[in-house]
């Protein structure tokens, strides 16, 4: 390559050749060196260098193939790797700034149940810090061989750590817990002497630490605030135009963050808070941002030039030069105090404590509430009690039913303090050593009891709610009655108005005459006067309609001196049924529907037999034949009114019989 470590170029003519360097490096003689600090960002597919203050282009692209969903992003500036995490595969991968050397540090995917989420280097110790979302924890890989030395922080009691910072020259590890409580946290590198640096009612969005003025950065959704190491002198430096943070850098005086919403790059002044600008814009999907410096601290007491310490696998720096070493989880620290070992077996009724001491403490101060490890291990991870135990107060959970039944079964006796007196049976005994209620509240449907103990299955079991009672209320009863005659007058109103309907249509007239229901004509039948006056009757002519089931009959030798024809004109609007040999007589009472007003006669004279004429049963009869000597009445087309019964005609009339 000509001498050159990175780029040779020919030179045109004389055959000779210079070196050259990528963007953001620098040449002495032949040999580039890289820039001593730079940002690094990625996005979803892409890793990019960043040096705002350059002549050169501000930011390059590395060329690294076969990036994919790039989620968490970290380098290593002794050896020149960078790291990530592939949200592809679930794994962490490496290669250098050049895109050589790629391989795998992490495996993921296959039967490896594991979901990587941040990442942070100690170059000391040449571990590689990161956590994963499904375990809840915080583990350790070697830089050296990729394997694995095992978990320093495990999440308990609800906590789920997920970014991590550290701060190797002080041997601290920073990170944020997203579970019940959104905090930050701090530790040693072993995940021992935690210490909350701050709580927050919003989650923790991203974690940088300042290793120069040694002070802790962290987001939330709407502010960037700062403290020192301990969380003292905690204040807010950013909080405004913010979006989403998804990472934090410092870098020389300033803070550096990504905005995925905003698809921001911006700083601000790490100590005031002014001079904030977006040195990048419109940069598509940004997942990660770290700034990189030269190693501070070549001589670090738990550097590769005192072989870490002389520890097997953690060596956390000490005040005043010295060093300790120590054991992740599950191992424990040997006598000679620089070797981790498994640790030994107990027994069944025994608990083993955790690193560093390893002592075994009975299995019953296990959960009691009260810490007999040096490191506190057997109260982590106890179980919480169920709807069906009770917790004591030093930790242990009992069955319910033991509650207040006279035996201490509690090693603090807390089951049977605050409890009800046992010679009164009106009263129920609420869990946790709650307050008495009455036993009528017991599974009642509402919870009376502070925990809600009156509603649990066992008090409803040993506490059956009593027999609902049968007999309504007296409010019940009175509203009972006033419905009833609502009901009885409504009906009373329906029967009215029905009997109303159907009723004759005019007073006075009988029920039979066609003049209340001219549109359901019915056949007349003259009833013949009686009396010593009274002619002889002459036969009589039956009138039956067509259809043969309603019948008239007519008495030629009772005649008022009214021509047939007028006398016609007393029929309603349809004309009269023809005559014939049978018919067949029934009972007709009023019309099935409320019949139309009447329409006036177009004559003055009626017969006076149509005055007594019966209805026919048929209500709905076919329309009659015209006779051969009358003429039909007029039409309803032709007639729009008709006079009721006119006065009976006088002697002096047309018929010279009358």
């Amino acid at each position: 390559n000509g001498g050159c470590s990175h780029l040779c170029l020919a030179r045109p003519g004389d055959g000779s050749h210079h070196c050259a360097c990528p963007t953001h490096y620098t040449l002495h003689n032949t040999t580039c060196q890289a820039p001593p600090a730079f940002l690094l960002y990625s996005q979803r597919n892409s890793i990019n260098r960043l040096i705002w203050e350059t002549e050169d282009c501000p930011d390059v692209p590395l060329p690294i193939q076969n990036l994919k969903n790039i989620r968490a992003i970290e380098f290593d500036p002794v050896k020149q790797f960078l790291y990530w995490i592939d949200g592809r595969t679930q794994s962490v991968r490496r290669s250098q700034d050049t895109g050589a050397a790629v391989g795998v540090v992490v495996a993921g995917g296959g039967a490896v149940h594991q979901h990587p989420y941040d990442l942070a280097i100690d170059p000391y110790n040449r571990l590689l810090f990161w956590s994963c979302a499904v375990g809840d924890t915080i583990n350790v890989t070697r830089l050296s061989n990729s394997s694995a030395l095992g978990v320093v922080v495990r999440g308990t009691n609800g906590e789920k750590p997920r970014n991590i910072a550290l701060h190797p020259d002080k041997g601290f590890l920073f990170w944020t817990d997203v579970g019940v409580k959104s905090r930050v946290m701090r530790s040693r590198l072993d995940g021992q002497k935690r210490l909350v640096i701050a709580d927050e009612k919003d989650q923790v969005t991203a974690l940088a630490v300042d290793k120069n003025d040694d002070l802790i950065f962290w987001s939330t959704k709407d502010r960037i605030n700062v403290a020192d190491l301990t969380g003292k002198n905690m204040r807010i430096i950013v909080s405004s135009q913010l979006s989403q943070v998804s990472g934090l850098a410092v870098l020389a005086d300033y803070l550096y963050w990504v905005d995925k919403d905003q698809q921001l790059i911006e700083r601000v002044n790490k100590n005031t808070g002014l001079a904030r600008e977006a040195i990048m814009s419109k940069v598509a999907h940004l997942t990660d941002l770290v700034a990189i410096t030269d190693i501070k601290n070549p001589n670090h007491p738990c550097g590769p030039l005192t072989s870490h310490g002389g520890c097997t696998h953690l060596c956390l720096p000490l005040p005043h030069g010295s060093t300790e070493c120590s054991c992740p989880q599950g191992l424990i620290l040997h006598e000679d105090r620089a070797t981790c070992s498994a640790l030994p077996a107990c027994g069944v009724d025994h608990f083993t404590c955790g690193a560093p001491s390893a002592d075994c403490i009975p299995s019953a101060w296990r959960c009691d509430g009260q810490s007999d490890c040096p490191d506190s291990s057997d109260e982590m991870g106890c179980p919480e009690c169920t709807q069906h135990q009770f917790r004591c107060q030093s930790g242990q959970c009992i069955d319910l039913s033991w509650v207040c039944d006279g035996n201490s079964q509690c090693p603090d006796g807390s089951d049977e303090t605050s409890c009800c007196s046992t010679s009164s049976t009106s009263v129920f005994q609420c869990g946790l050593g709650g307050p008495c209620v009455p036993i009528a509240d017991v599974c009642d449907g509402w919870s009376t009891c502070p925990d809600g103990s009156d509603e649990s299955p066992y008090a409803c079991q040993t506490h059956p709610p009593p027999r609902p009672i049968t007999n309504p209320p007296q409010g019940h009863v009175t509203l009972y009655i006033l419905i009833s005659i609502s009901c009885l007058a409504s009906l009373a109103a329906a029967v009215y108005r029905c009997k109303k309907r159907f009723s004759p249509a005019s007073p006075g007239l009988p029920c039979e005459d066609s003049a209340a229901d001219p549109l359901s004509p019915k056949p007349l039948r003259v009833v013949p006067k009686t009396g010593p006056t009274a002619p002889k009757p002459m036969p009589a002519v039956r009138m039956t309609a067509l259809n043969g089931t309603s019948s008239s009959s007519y008495d030629r030798s009772h005649v008022t001196g009214a021509s047939s024809s007028a006398s016609l004109l007393c029929y309603p609007l349809n004309p009269p049924p023809s005559p014939a040999t049978t018919a067949q007589r029934e009972e007709y009472c009023c019309p099935r529907y409320r019949p139309p007003p009447p329409t006036p006669c177009s004559t003055d004279v009626c017969d006076e037999s149509d005055s007594n004429y019966r209805c026919d049963s048929d209500p709905f009869p076919p329309p009659p034949t015209p006779r051969s000597h009358s003429s039909g009445p007029p039409s309803p087309s032709s007639s729009t009114y008709f006079h009721p019964l006119p006065p009976p005609p006088s002697p002096n009339g047309r018929c010279p019989n009358c």
